[in-house]
């Protein structure tokens, strides 16, 4: 047996990253890993890069709420206490931050908690890469308590010009947490103006005013509120962009050429719109050659479908859209994709037409690995005849099923491979459903997951019984089942005498209701 000592480094380092503890809090994930360095020499010596990876500082307490108490305080007045590693950063060698994580809770004005935050970073020259700001207003204090930007121009100016000193290298930025506070607003637009033609990556709320030449990974929050222009990124270099809160007529106009608007490089989308149901007014097409990855949420209308050119094979395509928005894209075709899924919203129309479009939309999808059915809401009836596209691989219902449609299902889906039922009504079960001792033939070949919930005034566990012990038999390649409702001691006693001819049902892993399994199957679990 090798020697875990004699291990070469990149195994070391293999087992270092399973043990580290990875959490929001910087200090906190900090002091978890602190043990890393405890271990051995050889441990430490190729922790420290992971352990000080993030130099933190913590001004005042994270997620402080005002109370009455802070109310009554000056907005300048510095909120009490400061968290930090970098004695410690600095101590073991600063050359090893690719991070710095700086978060601000203030009352009326972050300016006194960067002022103390530089104070600390004074002379340090991180070579990070990364930046993060927190910035958390105190909640509950009144806007005329707040400071006023136009008040602080010049000391905005100077503190942004410090930061940059001292953080020279940063090609990653993101902020969070100031969408409240026009303090901060102004701070963080600064921000990132001043290190715009440097930034890779930027996070952040609402499109700050700059134009970003080198920009390959941008997330936005559009935050909803006007009728917005679109960022001003350089849309050949882009290749990550996640927008939420987007205007469903927002304005890409600067960016279109010849009716096109191009995103040549662009591999991954992620869109999710505000819940207005205005109309689309742009006609240009959006021309995304080598995307991957797209990921659509919208209430009912989704222009982008309508005006994208999408390459001919795709990663994942994922689109949850309102029942009623489905109707619209009856005529779209989708490129062939590895994983393609299609979920509802709420507010369906009741007739179950949104099932028949979104079937017709995945029959146009051309094939895939994974091809999902989700529909969430419980007002679309499902029926099986709305259930036209066979190449579905899983399927997700929330709406109340019967087990006429179960079972046909089972039959009409070849590929099915998982079936989760947050509302099966079973009710018809006893006279629909033979006994589990009937003459066995497979149900399906490929279904191996299968989730089934029910309402107690709908369907009774005893039906719920009947119902598995019929159908577990029949379903060949079975591993998992999943009924949290329905009582392992009723079940297993009917599957038991039939374990000997059917030896897959002692492979499933079940999750039943807590009884007595000391004479279960193998694998069942409370």
């Amino acid at each position: 047996m090798t020697n875990f000592c004699s291990l070469p480094d990149d195994i070391y380092l293999m087992v270092i990253n399973k043990l580290h503890a990875y959490k929001k809090c910087p200090s906190g994930m900090f002091k978890s890993n602190l043990f890393l360095l405890e271990i051995s020499p050889r441990f430490r010596h190729l922790a420290v890069p992971l352990v000080y990876r993030t130099v933190f500082v913590i001004y005042g307490k994270e997620n402080r709420k005002a109370s009455g108490y802070l109310i009554d305080k000056p907005v300048d007045e510095p909120v009490q206490g400061i968290s930090t590693n970098i004695e410690l950063a600095r101590h073991i060698g600063i050359d090893v931050a690719s991070k710095v994580y700086i978060i601000i809770s203030y009352l009326g004005n972050p300016l006194v908690g960067f002022e103390k935050v530089l104070e600390l970073l004074t002379d340090v020259h991180l070579p990070a890469k990364e930046l993060q700001l927190a910035l958390q207003p105190a909640q509950f204090v009144a806007s005329s308590r707040r400071a006023d930007p136009n008040d602080h121009a010049q000391q905005v100016s100077m503190i942004v010009a410090n930061i940059m000193a001292l953080l020279p290298h940063v090609t990653k930025l993101s902020f969070n947490g100031y969408s409240s506070d026009k303090m901060a607003q102004v701070l963080s637009g600064k921000i990132a103006k001043d290190y715009a033609d440097q930034l890779q990556k930027l996070h952040c709320m609402d499109a700050p005013k700059a134009y970003f030449a080198n920009l390959k990974d941008a997330s936005m929050d559009m935050n909803r509120k006007v009728k917005f222009k679109s960022p001003t990124l350089n849309n050949e270099v882009l290749e990550e962009l996640y927008m939420i809160n987007v205007s469903i007529d927002m304005d890409w106009s600067s960016l279109v050429v010849n009716g096109n608007l191009e995103f040549p490089n662009l591999h991954r989308l992620t869109i999710l719109y505000d819940h207005t149901n205005l109309q689309a007014k742009q006609s240009y097409r959006i021309v995304l050659p080598k995307l991957k990855s797209l990921f659509i949420f919208a209430s009912d209308a989704c222009p982008i479908l309508k005006q994208a050119v999408l390459p001919a094979s795709m990663n994942s395509i994922d689109i949850r859209i309102g029942s009623r928005g489905y109707r619209s894209l009856k005529d779209i075709t989708l490129p062939k994709a590895k994983s393609v899924t299609l979920r509802t919203g709420l507010g369906g129309d009741g007739n179950g037409k949104a099932v028949f479009y979104m079937c017709q939309l995945l029959g146009n999808a051309q094939g895939g690995q994974k091809i999902t059915l989700s529909i969430v809401d419980p007002a679309i009836p499902v029926l099986a005849e709305n259930i036209t596209c066979t190449l579905i691989t899983n399927m997700i219902i929330a709406a109340p099923t019967s087990t006429e449609t179960f079972l046909a299902l089972l039959g009409k889906l070849p590929r099915l491979s998982a079936l989760s039922l947050y509302r099966a009504r079973f009710d018809d079960a006893m006279e629909v459903i033979p006994a589990a001792s009937e003459p066995c033939l497979p149900l399906n070949q490929q279904l191996k997951t299968v989730q089934l919930r029910y309402r107690s005034a709908e369907c009774s566990a005893e039906i719920m019984v009947h119902a598995l012990a019929y159908l577990v038999p029949r379903l060949v390649n079975l591993k998992n089942l999943t009924a949290a409702q329905v009582p392992q001691d009723m079940l297993f006693e009917q599957l038991m005498p039939l374990q000997s001819q059917y030896s897959h049902i002692g492979n499933v892993d079940y999750k039943l209701r807590k009884a007595d399994t000391s004479n279960t199957p193998a694998n069942a679990t409370g």
